[in-house]
């Protein structure tokens, strides 16, 4: 074989060995990944992204409550009151302890039943 050849053969080898060792996550690894990741953009305030990645999570563990809670606290950050009060709800259902989230407005306004400013 020629060095032609042999380098595509090589990038395209690796490339295909690259992929399905990311395909070869197990849901959890993949679950934890993103978990770490929503809370490194909610501790940096990039709620945007938090909410991406909390979302993720509830894909693969639909009851997952500190992606539920963090998803609600997310879309509070952002002014997205509609799309929080929900999660925020569900959070309280689930954790009743944490009041659906670290927000004392955002606890307030699900235990008062509606997402108000």
């Amino acid at each position: 074989m020629s060095r032609l050849t042999t380098l595509p053969t090589l990038v395209l080898v690796a490339t295909c060995l690259v992929v399905s060792a990311g395909c070869a996550r197990s849901p959890e690894a993949k679950k934890a990944r993103h978990l770490e990741r929503g809370e490194k953009f909610l501790a940096r305030k990039a709620y945007k992204d938090a909410v991406i990645e909390y979302r993720n999570v509830l894909r693969l563990e639909p009851t997952n409550a500190v992606a539920i809670r963090n998803l609600g606290l997310a879309h509070y950050q952002v002014g997205e009151l509609r799309d929080a009060f929900p999660y925020l709800k569900k959070a309280t259902e689930l954790e009743p302890q944490n009041g659906g989230g670290r927000s004392p407005q955002a606890g307030h306004r699900v235990s008062r039943g509606a997402p108000s400013r």
